[in-house]
């Protein structure tokens, strides 16, 4: 078995093509920076941003997705952070009922 088919298969949920604008915000919910995403999947995100965070830091993302009126914010877990190749892979915690229907309809689309 070759690195790239275990990794593969370690996925919980597949990916898909998202490219949008993803705040972070402060802990008092103002935004303090931004960065574009790569992907999305049921389970979490890839970002494209240069950002030196540990893996197991927490952070508070908010972002638009499409034909919902209102944001999508979540706390995230850091998985991996490579600055140097500008990718960092969130894991979302705590996704409430109403954002897992959200992702899952958005992920159903991508197909």
């Amino acid at each position: 078995m070759q690195i790239t088919e275990l990794h593969h298969e370690r996925r919980l949920y597949e990916r898909h093509a998202f490219r949008e604008k993803i705040i972070f915000e402060s802990e008092h919910g103002e935004p303090f920076f931004y960065v574009y995403s790569k992907d999305l999947s049921f389970g979490g995100m890839s970002l494209e941003a240069d950002i030196p965070a540990a893996p197991g830091s927490l952070v508070m993302i908010s972002c638009s997705l499409p034909n919902q009126v209102k944001s999508f914010r979540v706390t995230a877990e850091v998985m991996r952070a490579k600055p140097e190749d500008r990718f960092m892979a969130l894991r979302f915690l705590g996704l409430s009922e109403e954002q897992q229907i959200s992702l899952k309809a958005l992920c159903e689309q991508s197909c």
